[in-house]
């Protein structure tokens, strides 16, 4: 029998975060995750149905029954991109990891058929899973999910280590999200940021600013000591906003 999984909504947009912004992507965003952010804004309650956005302004959709199997997402996504032109496939959620049996079943069948990149936008935890699909995907987007903006407060360090390492290992292009606002602490943030440098020279830092609404939850002034942090260990850093909240963009 196929895997099947459920999937809360897919589109194509552009890029808001970090190293690949601006670029054209259909987003998959899985429903599910393996931890609880204090500053999630993404709805990934289980659903009966996928929608599937036709257009940037999201008035033209459809919606088809979860759950979906490999060839359903497969065919989805060469309706989106016939001409297979946006920069990459982007698998989101959520955590997509969590939905590893289906990725292992889907993911060769999308490479057999499409050329278009994959780009894995995950929280950096889950390094077994990632190992056994690696060869599938092309660029990571990994989170250093600090444990004071855990429900639960606990410390990913070790699990943020091995994954960024499973990462380059397998030669794929990876960078690092950090999502920070006033209360953050220096010590915290310098004890995380040991997990990048062993591979400073190839991954970048992008600082993104927790937002409500257009206002940025974080004061320049921290904003400063955070870059500084990530430039006295030589870190490759930039500080980009959600540019898509302010296009107004999925």
């Amino acid at each position: 029998m196929p895997q099947r999984t459920y999937i809360k909504e897919i589109f194509k947009s552009i890029q808001g975060e970090a190293e690949y912004v601006g670029y054209e992507q259909i987003f998959v965003r899985f429903i599910g995750c393996n931890i609880k952010c204090n500053y999630c804004d993404t709805d990934i309650d289980r659903c009966e149905e996928v929608t599937v956005y036709k257009n940037w302004d999201s008035k033209d959709y459809k919606t088809l029954r979860n759950p979906l199997d490999s060839a359903g997402l497969i065919k989805i996504i060469k309706e989106l991109d016939a001409e297979e032109r946006v920069h990459s496939i982007s698998l989101t959620g959520g955590e997509p990891l969590i939905n590893i049996d289906f990725l292992k079943e889907f993911l060769p069948e999308f490479k057999k058929v499409c050329s278009t990149k994959v780009f894995l936008e995950t929280n950096g935890i889950l390094h077994e899973e990632l190992h056994s699909i690696a060869k599938y995907v092309d660029i990571v987007s990994m989170d250093l999910k600090l444990a004071s903006y855990l429900r639960n407060r606990e410390n990913f360090i070790p699990q943020h280590s091995e994954f960024l390492n499973e990462c380059i290992e397998n030669n794929i292009a990876t960078y690092v999200k950090i999502v920070l606002d006033d209360n953050f602490s220096l010590e915290e943030l310098n004890n995380y940021l040991d997990v990048v440098e062993p591979y400073k020279h190839k991954v970048n830092v992008y600082i993104q600013p927790m937002m409500d609404g257009d206002k940025m939850l974080i004061s320049s002034q921290k904003l400063k000591l955070a870059f500084d942090c990530c430039r006295e260990i030589n870190i490759n850093v930039r500080i980009i906003p959600q540019i898509h909240k302010m296009l107004c963009l999925n």
